[in-house]
């Protein structure tokens, strides 16, 4: 009996070693492949952080660069709209200037039509103005 334990069961223990050291081989090597891709996401993993930090940078640097845009765009609104408010005042005053001319103007055309001035206009005048 002993015998025939031998040689079925060293055959057998033979299969299920070598089958043992088969998985083993297998799991050795995609336990190896694991490492490999991990090493490769890790890689990666730096230079997407890399990559994120440049552009996080370069946004920044551009943010930068648009509020002094902005803050200059507003100053000079700011300067335009002074312009503006005080050529109003400029163009209100010339208005008003212009209309006490013109009433000047008027009157004295008139006064020249006229004829009737009590402090004796001479005629030389009332010909220089008609021209008026």
């Amino acid at each position: 009996m002993i015998d025939l334990l031998k040689t079925r069961l060293v055959p057998i223990l033979g299969i299920a070693l070598l089958l043992a050291l088969l998985a083993a081989f297998v799991q050795g090597q995609r336990m190896h492949g694991a490492k490999v891709e991990r090493d490769q996401l890790r890689t990666e993993a730096v230079q997407w952080a890399d990559r994120v930090q440049t552009q996080t940078q370069s946004i920044w640097s551009l943010v930068s660069v648009i509020d002094a845009y902005n803050a200059e765009a507003e100053r000079r609104a700011k300067a335009y709209e002074d312009v503006r408010a005080t050529d109003a005042s400029n163009v209100a005053a010339s208005d008003a200037s212009a209309k006490q001319t013109q009433a000047q103007i008027d009157r004295l055309k008139q006064l020249g039509r006229d004829g009737t001035v009590p402090c004796g206009v001479s005629d030389d005048l009332r010909n220089a103005l008609k021209g008026l």
